[in-house]
């Protein structure tokens, strides 16, 4: 395809807006994590890592570099799916693909395009980098690390190297597992050094994996810049995070002016859990209002959506989810369509660097639950100003 999806200003201004506003929420609830056991008992997984999670975070915010997957919902009300704070796809590949589809179409309805830095900008992704390790050290980053595991993960790393080298950091990819410290500095099995270190890893590898012990200790050492933190990864890159914000149980730990924001934009999210009888009786009761969805998987993987689900179906997946833990269930919110194709849905997600709006990016897909990597489409987004 090759038509954009328009966002009318006003629309664009609530949603850059809201994205905005609600970063330091999901801030809030990383603390909360650290300071309470009762927020930190919807996350048992982490409790291995526990020990890293609570070393003190080097950099303030900690989720520098994210991704809000969202959609306007009939209200034109901007709500929010997931926050994507492990390794968000299209960092790279949003200036890229607005710069090749500039090439293909008429563009004269671009130049009254309000701003959108990652389109402007080729190499504010890195730039975003480079902030961070001066905030944490006062100085421009020398080398840096782009880490993956076991040959996954490697989506966009060529770009990232690119557009590091472009700004005079030695860059390369290494697998996490040959991450280390020695004589503090943190280092690659090879000897090679990194100022910078750039996680492009799955959370759920971070609590399964049992060979990172030594990546985790690095990570946390304060002696190189890790974007994202250890605990922006697991904690606000879980979907549990979003139970957390739109939960009666906590509520009081947000102003009323905040519960007003959350209450318009995170969609009623809840932990499963196999002992709560009447949540399980409610969602089996209510299928077609529901979605469920893995806490801590990437790319839509596992979602059953109840509006799209047979009735045997769905209780097997609710109250298998329940059984095996780390599902949450969401409000059902329906994707609008691509204008003039109303066999695709479309999402329209946010990316914020170092906490401020830094651009969009729409996927859409014939599937009601949209992922790139396996049929899906990316379009580029224009906001009217």
């Amino acid at each position: 395809m090759t038509q954009p999806l328009i966002v009318e200003s006003t629309e664009g201004a609530g949603i850059r807006d809201a994205a905005q506003r609600l970063h330091p929420l999901f801030e809030r609830v990383a603390q909360l994590y650290l300071q309470r056991s009762d927020v930190r008992d919807l996350f048992p997984e982490y409790q291995k890592l526990l020990g890293w999670l609570r070393a003190a975070p080097h950099l303030d915010p900690i989720n520098r570099i994210c991704r809000i997957d969202g959609t306007n919902s009939e209200s034109a009300r901007y709500r929010v799916l997931e926050m994507n704070a492990v390794c968000p796809g299209g960092v790279t590949f949003v200036p890229r693909m607005h710069r090749h589809w500039s090439t293909q179409i008429d563009t004269a309805d671009v130049s009254s395009a309000a701003r959108q830095r990652l389109v402007e900008d080729r190499l504010l992704f890195a730039r975003a980098l480079q902030t961070c390790h001066r905030e944490q050290f006062g100085t421009n980053a020398r080398s840096a690390f782009i880490v993956t595991l076991r040959g996954r993960f490697d989506i966009e790393v060529a770009e990232m190297i690119e557009d590091l080298t472009a700004l005079g950091v030695e860059t390369t990819t290494v697998d996490a597992r040959a991450i280390r410290l020695r004589e503090g500095l943190v280092v690659d099995d090879r000897g090679r050094r990194a100022d910078l270190v750039y996680s492009n890893l799955d959370q759920l590898d971070l609590i399964t994996d049992p060979d990172l012990e030594h990546y985790l200790d690095a990570a946390v050492s304060g002696q190189a810049c890790f974007v994202n933190p250890l605990l922006s990864q697991c904690i606000i890159g879980d979907k549990r995070c979003l139970a957390v914000l739109s939960a009666p149980a906590f509520a009081t730990d947000f102003d009323p002016a905040e519960r007003a924001l959350l209450e318009a934009h995170i969609p009623w999210t809840r932990v499963l859990d196999r002992h709560d009888t009447a949540l399980l009786d409610h969602l089996d009761a209510n299928q077609g209002r529901f979605v469920l969805k893995p806490a801590n998987r990437l790319g839509g993987d596992g979602v059953v959506i109840g509006a799209r689900t047979a009735r045997s179906a769905w209780r097997a997946a609710l109250f298998n989810s329940a059984k095996v833990g780390g599902y949450v269930a969401q409000e059902y919110c329906p994707l609008p369509t691509v204008p003039g194709h109303p066999d695709l849905a479309v999402g329209l997600d946010t990316f914020l660097f170092n906490g401020q709006f830094a651009g969009y990016f729409a996927r859409c897909s014939t599937d009601a639950v949209i992922n790139v990597t396996s049929g899906g489409y990316c379009l580029p987004v224009i906001e009217h100003a």
